[in-house]
């Protein structure tokens, strides 16, 4: 990214927040962006909005769609 090009957050991409864990983005505008925080196995997460400049704000990777420790 070049300096000073604004960060764009796409509806539905996955990301990670330093201070609040993963989450998704629910949208995006007029310089900030709104995120949900829940995993596919949890409840209705927390939703926060932030700068989209936000350095705790990161692109992350999908989370598995099951537990790690689901029985098999």
């Amino acid at each position: 990214m070049t300096e000073g090009a604004e960060r764009v957050w796409a509806p539905g991409h996955d990301v990670r927040h330093d201070a609040h864990g993963a989450g998704w983005v629910q949208g995006s505008g007029v310089g900030r962006v709104t995120v949900r925080f829940e995993e596919p196995w949890s409840g209705p997460g927390r939703v926060r909005t932030f700068a989209v400049d936000d350095p705790e704000l990161h692109p992350s990777e999908p989370l598995p769609l099951v537990r790690g420790d689901a029985a098999t």
